[in-house]
């Protein structure tokens, strides 16, 4: 058969990085290709290149075997292709046909007309399985429909292939199955997919084909059934999947954080929990249990009664790093000393040394790229961007780490760094509280795991019990 799309040893180079380097890609009619690797192994510059935003320097593309050259967007789009990006191209305060039809909306006699936008909608929405009044205000859906609308917009004028880029970065896992089963529909359709993702374990969800990226270079294309979870990591990221989690760490020490009864509308009830000096404990229970809003209450962010007693610092780095952690107008260097303002400018003098100094002690121990300061933090990559969070807390002196969902939407590559890091911070002393919806970081890091259900502790997990099958069966009860 052949292929809808073809890559061929696709080159690109930017000032002082190639970032492919003889890539080959193949997309077939019907089927779900994944993309996998870290950011920076090159999956990015080539979707852009797939939807004409970039032209290759050498290479060749080509649609049903003949050859192509994409020069625009809109080449791409005359040819049938269709990205849906990890950020939202959609207006909230428009409605949902509006969004559908975006720049393509329906005209009568010169006018816009309305009801071949809502029947026009309408039948999008049904192909993608989504039940909605098209005169809906967008911003009033979920984020789960709002993807949704998305890709029926991506669809509103005969694509055949789709390109879903971090499609479930911010879907909870039930939002995602659904997302899943409007991708298996489309794909017995004939639509190909190309589907980028960082979550790994989602792939037998979806996936037929898949391949990797590492350095710019094809390091594997294979049949998902003939690839193991294990495995398309260790290709991701050039080493085994047993290094990813440190487990080396001293004895723990005296207690860092006590909860007793933590209580807060909404999120949790008569939680208590302790963590020790050198420990790593997880919080971890299945959507909507509330374990990943649990930091947020003990670190007074939400209002609750009960006892929380710490001995010394507390730094929280929240799940949405983007929207809650960062300042994200600010540079680096800005946003690692938000919460120590107070030694840059004594006597109401503003010292900005200080606070470069700062900076850039943190950056060389977080090993933070770009190392620069001054660098906008909205440019890093989501791994540095949790770096610079991290570093803020560091910088603060925190002696015990609340972390909600601290490796969501990072690559392979940087949550290794990450477990790294905060392996060498317990090593060092430091007590870590880990709420995550991610089972193989909770298992692969925690000492002690709080399986959480409806608010509540329902279990504590410590040593061989803290296995994959142990901790999901206490979760599912």
């Amino acid at each position: 058969m052949t292929p809808l799309l073809e890559a061929v040893g696709v080159v690109k180079t930017f000032p002082g990085v190639r970032a492919l380097d003889g890539v080959d890609f193949e997309l077939r009619a019907g089927e779900v290709h994944a993309l996998l690797g870290e950011n920076g192994a090159g999956k990015s510059t080539l979707m852009r290149i797939l939807a004409g935003d970039h032209v290759p320097d050498a290479g060749e593309l080509r649609f049903d075997g003949r050859p192509v050259r994409l020069a625009s967007p809109a080449d791409a789009i005359a040819h049938g292709v269709r990205l849906v990006a990890q950020e939202r191209a959609l207006v909230p305060t428009l409605s949902v046909g509006e969004n559908v039809l975006l720049g393509r909306l329906p005209r009568r006699r010169g006018r816009v007309d309305w009801g071949a936008v809502r029947a026009q909608a309408a039948e999008l929405l049904a192909r993608v399985g989504l039940d909605v009044d098209p005169a809906t205000e967008l911003g009033l859906l979920r984020r789960d429909e709002q993807q949704l609308v998305e890709v029926a917009k991506a669809l509103s004028d005969e694509g055949r292939i789709l390109i879903l880029d971090e499609a479930t970065a911010s879907l909870s896992t039930s939002e995602s199955e659904r997302l899943f089963d409007v991708v298996r529909g489309l794909r017995a359709h004939g639509v190909g997919i190309v589907y980028i993702t960082h979550r790994v374990g989602e792939l037998a969800s979806v996936a037929d084909r898949v391949t990797v990226l590492r350095d710019g270079r094809n390091v594997l294309t294979a049949p998902l059934a003939e690839t193991s979870h294990e495995g398309l990591v260790e290709q991701m990221v050039g080493r085994r999947l047993a290094d990813l989690y440190p487990r080396a760490r001293p004895e723990p020490g005296e207690v860092r954080l006590r909860v007793d009864g933590l209580s807060a509308d909404g999120v949790c009830s008569d939680v208590s929990l302790e963590v020790r000096a050198g420990e790593i404990v997880a919080l971890f229970g299945l959507v909507g249990s509330g374990a990943t809003e649990i930091p947020y209450a003990i670190a007074g962010d939400v209002s609750a009664r009960g006892v929380v007693e710490v001995r010394g610092r507390v730094g929280l780095v929240p799940a949405d790093r983007r929207s809650e952690g960062l300042f994200p107008q600010g540079t680096v260097g800005r946003n690692i000393g938000a919460a120590t303002l107070g030694r840059y400018g004594p006597a109401g003098i503003y010292l900005r040394g200080r606070e470069t100094a700062a900076a850039r002690r943190q950056i060389a121990a977080l090993d933070l790229r770009p190392p620069r300061p001054w660098a906008p933090v909205a440019k890093l990559s989501g791994g540095n961007q949790q770096k610079a969070v991290l570093g803020r807390w560091l910088e603060r002196g925190a002696d015990v780490l609340l972390l909600s969902e601290p490796t969501r939407g990072v690559d392979v590559g940087a949550r290794a760094e990450i477990y790294r890091l905060l392996g060498d911070l317990c090593a060092g002393g430091r007590s870590v509280l880990l709420a995550s919806s991610d089972l193989d970081e909770v298992v692969g890091l925690a000492d002690r795991v709080h399986v959480v259900s409806r608010g509540r502790v329902v279990s504590v997990l410590a040593g061989d019990e803290v296995r994959h099958d142990r901790v999901l069966e206490v979760a599912t009860r």
